[in-house]
């Protein structure tokens, strides 16, 4: 993308300037005395911003409320003036003029800025948080560069300064998710930094040696939020335009919408500055959403014996106000120290954390006889990092990579109430949490302080994940499993102690759940062989279970069916009645067909559950409309149970007798005559 401006020079004598374009300019202000103006105008954006790889395009107009532009004036290659102007006239063709002191120096050199991070002072930059449009990016985020004219030892009678992209933009695709659900919030976290602030080329300040135009790093995030459409779109997909530096790595992406919160990590993507191009990829989230009515149930550690080592808590602080008593839990890191967020009970004890609240979960692993508290919040900065408090004497907590002695903790638990201390040599050693009420209004954080006072406790409470702990349960033992024939398996198993119910799972078959005996039958099971679980389950939610399973196969063979035996046939002009001679064992069901002659042409003409059949040509939903006089027909009976079927039977025959009657309408015709 390009904009021109052109700058024109006037001093306080000036009344009318005459610039590009053949527009002309009526300056009526009086000035003040030893100033002149600065008078330029810009194109309308006819241009696209970028293209993308399948010619469609991302483009949008300067508004007239943003301060696009930043002028700055070098004088004897020193800045001596800046203005922060606003485009004006909607972003169209327009003037602006600016005052500015008059200046005895003898070289003039011009460069403007473009960057919608706003920032007066240093180095242009992409920010952190942007607010994408519908089919462009943030023009807030986006960060341009002037070329810098040639030294002039006067003020120019017309200059024009051309605009470059230097930071990259991106179209990101979201797909796999809900068609319309509404998206509020997205979170890139990156390997490396997403975005920074762009030094030019300069001279080292030490060593004279010239600097290329570089990045200077900034954090690893984006934030996505504000979207001017919101909405995910008939095919499940959700585009975003957005701005970011140079990045190759890994990156997670954290999705809230009203519907679900996805998460997915690990995910190999290079953005790549090109000119007049954007960078373009898709992020499918199908299989990593939840929904967000969801949430985890965290019950309280009342006991030391209930702090379960490798299991997920979150840690939880009180402050009352003399008339309410609002818990906070640990959340992200706050520059020093943790940030907290408002929580509540849904039952007494138990706080459930849905997942779009900021509440960032820990594991507590044993480490000898003091314990680590690692991060256990997904795609965010400090995943699988260590709770440390600061070793140079300051009230810090932060998380890093490293465990040593600041990374280590005691634990004591009791009456519900937890106290944490450092192990490192820090006075400030106390996990706490810090109401921090000013005004009268609380701005809460976990932070590590030397004592407690005031709104500062270290009577933290801990509340548990009951599905990450460790079991306690044994084994079911002495699991078997038998084939009891018709398609019916047993399973049997000695009691564990402890347990309250039991699940039960086959391979193809619906899981069994809350069986309180030790056995259980599977009914309906085709020939195969299949794998089956049993697991024991608490009640417990405070002593929580890490299931484990006990496994066996079984061999489903099949059944012996017996081969029928037909026992007689009366033989009649529009069909005929069969039986066999006994029923077969495991048998539900019979098959019957009628063969014409031989038995190389089979007219199925039925299925019953009962050892006989009557069969009649003019009511019968089969391909047989009539029986010929004297033709021979062979009848063959088969036994069926659930996937099995027998050896048919050997085929019994009779010979039509009467006339050739054509059945075919004898229905339509009996109606009639009723």
């Amino acid at each position: 993308m390009k904009k021109i401006f052109t700058f024109v020079f006037a001093f306080a004598a000036a009344a009318t300037l005459f610039i590009g374009c053949e527009k002309e300019i009526n300056n009526q202000e009086s000035l003040p005395e030893g100033t002149h103006t600065v008078t330029f105008f810009t194109e309308q954006e006819t241009k696209t911003a970028v293209v993308e790889n399948d010619g469609s395009s991302a483009s949008y107009v300067w508004s007239s409320t943003e301060d696009a532009q930043y002028l700055h004036v070098y004088e004897n290659g020193v800045e001596a003036t800046s203005k922060t102007l606003s485009l004006g006239n909607g972003g169209a063709t327009g003037t602006i003029t600016a005052t500015f002191p008059n200046s005895e120096a003898s070289s003039f050199v011009y460069k403007a800025y473009y960057y919608g991070s706003k920032t007066n002072t240093g180095n242009p930059k992409v920010p952190e948080t942007q607010s994408p449009k519908a089919s462009s990016y943030d023009p807030q985020a986006d960060v341009l560069i002037s070329n810098e004219t040639s030294p002039v030892s006067a003020a120019p009678a017309n200059l024009a300064l051309r605009f470059g992209r230097v930071a990259v933009i991106s179209k990101m695709t979201l797909k796999g998710m809900v068609a319309g659900e509404v998206v509020s919030k997205v979170t890139l976290t990156g390997s490396a930094a997403l975005n920074g602030s762009y030094a030019e080329d300069s001279v080292d300040s030490q060593t004279g040696d010239p600097v290329p135009a570089h990045w200077n790093t900034g954090t690893k995030k984006l934030i996505f939020e504000n979207f001017e459409n919101d909405t995910v779109n008939s095919n499940g997909e959700f585009p975003i335009y957005f701005v970011s530096i140079p990045f190759e790595g890994t990156i997670s992406i954290s999705v809230t919408t009203d519907q679900n919160q996805y998460e997915r990590n690990d995910i190999t993507t290079t953005l790549s500055f090109e000119v007049g191009k954007m960078a373009r990829f898709g992020l499918r989230l199908n299989g990593y959403g939840e929904p967000i009515n969801t949430g985890t149930s965290y019950s309280l550690v009342n006991a030391q014996a209930n702090l379960i080592d490798g299991a997920t808590y979150i840690l939880v602080g009180a402050y009352n106000d003399n008339t309410n008593t609002q818990l906070y839990a640990m959340g992200e890191q706050k520059t020093n120290n943790r940030n907290a967020v408002a929580v509540e009970e849904s039952t007494s004890g138990v706080i459930t954390i849905n997942n779009t609240v900021a509440a960032y979960p820990v594991i507590i692993e044993a480490s000898d006889s003091y314990y680590t508290i690692k991060d256990a919040r997904p795609s965010t900065d400090y995943y699988g990092q260590y709770l440390t408090a600061d070793n140079t004497g300051k009230n810090y907590l932060h998380s890093t990579s490293t465990v040593d002695d600041n990374a280590l903790w005691t634990i004591e638990v009791s009456n519900g109430v937890t106290n944490i201390t450092n192990k490192g040599n820090s006075s400030k050693n106390l996990l706490c949490f810090n109401a921090n009420v000013q005004s009268g209004t609380p701005s809460p954080l976990f932070s590590a302080y030397g004592n407690a006072s005031g709104n500062i406790t270290n009577n933290i409470a801990l509340y548990i994940d009951p599905s990450s702990a460790v079991s306690t349960l044994p084994t079911p033992q002495n699991l078997a499993a038998s084939d009891e024939g018709n398609g019916q398996v047993d399973v049997v198993w000695d009691a564990s102690t402890g347990a309250d119910s039991y699940t039960v799972t086959m391979t193809g078959q619906a899981t069994k759940t809350g069986i309180t005996s030790t056995s259980t039958s599977f009914t309906g099971v085709a020939v195969g062989t299949y794998t089956i679980t049993v697991t024991a389950i608490s009640n417990d939610h405070t002593v929580a279970i890490d299931y484990q399973a006990a496994c066996t196969t079984v061999i489903v063979s099949s059944p012996t069916l017996g081969k029928p035996v037909i026992a007689s046939i009366t033989e009649k002009y529009t069909g005929f009645s069969a039986e066999i001679d006994e029923v077969v064992e495991y048998a539900t069901s019979y098959d019957w067909d009628l063969y014409v002659g031989s038995v190389n042409v089979s007219n199925w003409i039925g299925t019953g559950n009962t050892t006989s059949l009557s069969f009649n040509v003019a009511f019968a939903d089969t391909d047989i409309t009539e029986f010929t006089a004297g033709e021979t027909y062979l009848l063959v009976v088969t036994a069926k149970a659930t996937g099995y079927t027998s050896t048919e039977s050997d085929p019994e025959s009779f010979v039509a007798v009467g006339p050739s009657y054509d059945f075919t309408n004898v229905a339509v015709l009996n109606a009639l005559v009723t």
